[in-house]
């Protein structure tokens, strides 16, 4: 293989004196490599490679870049094609078929697509982690089926990558593991039947991607964003589990044991008119952590409480719509406490519109007529003795029509 490469490289080398400025001023130059020897030629065409070839395409924009097709199905591997590629300038493995197989990528500069329908990996083992980017910077991942193994992706140590239109599914742990330190964005993809969906403890963009019929948690960990049309639906766990800054905006999230969690010492921030939390066990819930609601974001029929605050949780709603849930509007207790804003509705939820239990408070500033309406309970309602829930208002007015009355305070 080494042979191989080393008459690639002499081949382009030759190639650019032969034909100078010309050959160096296009971006790629195609070769067929025997198979059996690694010789090279020089064609203007891929498709003139013959079947006792392998075709080749050098790119003359950056010293040293090197693109090669791999087909797994004939026996091929990525990760011969990486040991015995020259470690200095970039690579693009194009992928025929499916690779079954681990591949260890520590060098910076790779870029994998998958090139027919369905190609990519399968794990060799149960404990497989598919692709590890350890440290390696600047991964680019396009088109490509991840299937099975402990992990689909592992990123660590620093790396960095970018996932286009992936499709990992059947991991045993995390479809996706963005480890300290690393960083990288998906997008275009889904992540399906793993046991977790993502695991972020660096930092990571998800847009545009499908998570789905996960056994636990969504996405979990550290700082990530979820936005440009994500969904994260039909998750046994919560479906997102903040223990660090997370944003959320133009997501939906549905049909999953649990919506949105923050956790002690993690921060939660929803916005934008298409988000929209529904059909969730519970849909938002600041768990000793803080949760913003702001900008039109929507939290509806949820089979219990849309916004809870828990154990010292904290909870801040401006601009947003609270509605047809069967447990409360907002329910605050353990100490929690709520600070609601004009242009909320909190309005046709089964129970009370907000609910304050033991020592929880909410504050009310520039609510408007009407806008927490029409709940089954109370509009606000502070539990009795014991508990010593507060509230401040700024006009009690603006509650109105609700079933068993207005407000049940101190």
């Amino acid at each position: 293989m080494k042979k191989q490469i080393l008459l690639m490289l002499m081949g382009f080398a030759i190639a650019c004196l032969l034909f100078g400025s010309t050959a160096m001023g296009q971006d790629t130059m195609h070769g067929c490599s025997k198979i059996e020897n690694g010789q090279l030629r020089i064609v203007s065409d891929p498709n003139q490679c013959l079947q006792s070839e392998y075709a080749v395409i050098l790119t003359g924009k950056q010293a040293g870049a090197l693109e090669f097709d791999v087909d797994c199905d004939s026996g091929e591997t990525v990760s011969s094609f990486l040991g015995n590629a020259p470690h200095a300038g970039a690579l693009t493995i194009r992928v025929h078929g499916v690779c079954r197989e681990e591949v260890y990528i520590a060098r910076d500069d790779v870029s994998i697509r998958g090139v027919t329908q369905g190609a990519g990996f399968e794990a060799p083992t149960d404990d497989s982690h598919i692709l590890t980017l350890d440290g390696a910077r600047r991964i680019n991942l396009f088109h490509l089926t991840i299937t099975g193994g402990r992990e689909g992706i592992y990123a660590i140590n620093g790396a960095s990558f970018r996932a286009f239109d992936v499709a990992i599914s059947e991991a045993s742990i995390n479809g996706l593991d963005v480890g300290f330190g690393a960083s990288g964005s998906i997008e275009n993809s889904t992540i399906s039947h793993c046991k977790f969906g993502i695991g972020v403890s660096g930092s990571l963009h998800i847009h545009n991607t499908i998570i789905e019929d996960i056994e636990q948690y969504g996405v979990h960990g550290g700082s990530f964003s979820l936005a440009g049309g994500s969904i994260v639906q039909r998750c046994g766990a919560q479906a997102v589990l903040a223990g660090s800054s997370v944003s959320i905006c133009g997501a939906e999230i549905q049909d999953n044991v649990a919506g949105v969690w923050a956790l002690d010492g993690g921060s939660v921030d929803i916005s934008c008119a298409d988000t929209i939390i529904r059909r969730n066990n519970s849909g938002v819930t600041a768990y000793a952590g803080h949760v913003t609601l702001r900008d039109g974001a929507q939290v509806i029929e949820n089979y219990g409480s849309g916004v809870v605050g828990a154990f010292n949780g904290t909870v801040r709603i401006g601009g947003v719509v609270v509605s047809n849930n069967l447990g409360s509007g907002v329910l605050l207790e353990g100490g929690s406490s709520a600070n609601i804003a004009g242009g909320t509705v909190i309005s046709s939820n089964a129970g009370d519109g907000v609910f304050l239990a033991d020592t929880s408070v909410a504050s009310f500033w520039n609510i408007e007529d009407g806008q927490i309406s029409n709940n089954g309970g109370y509009g606000i309602y502070c539990a009795v003795s014991p508990s010593v829930a507060q509230i401040q208002i700024n006009d009690p007015g603006f509650v109105t029509g609700n079933t068993l009355g207005q407000i049940n305070c101190p």
